[in-house]
């Protein structure tokens, strides 16, 4: 895809349009809010300087949320 809509950050390369109409259809895009609804891809996904992870790792993240017996599951 190489129209201008496009985001290139994008993991499937979807506009942001596209990523609303799947949501207002009722399907998810693969990416899910805070609190574990389908929401669009964040634009910044791809870039390395955005600090984006996939969760594969054995160290506990800085935030501390995970250590806390509080913290929600979806």
């Amino acid at each position: 895809m190489n129209d201008a809509e496009t985001r290139p950050s994008h993991p499937f390369g979807c506009t942001l349009e596209d990523d609303l109409n799947i949501l207002t259809n009722g399907a998810d895009t693969g990416w899910w809010d805070d609190n574990g609804r389908p929401a669009p891809w964040p634009a910044d996904f791809l870039d390395p300087e955005a600090g984006w992870s996939n969760g594969n790792t054995d160290a506990p993240a800085d935030d501390g949320d995970e250590n806390e017996p509080g913290n929600r599951t979806f």
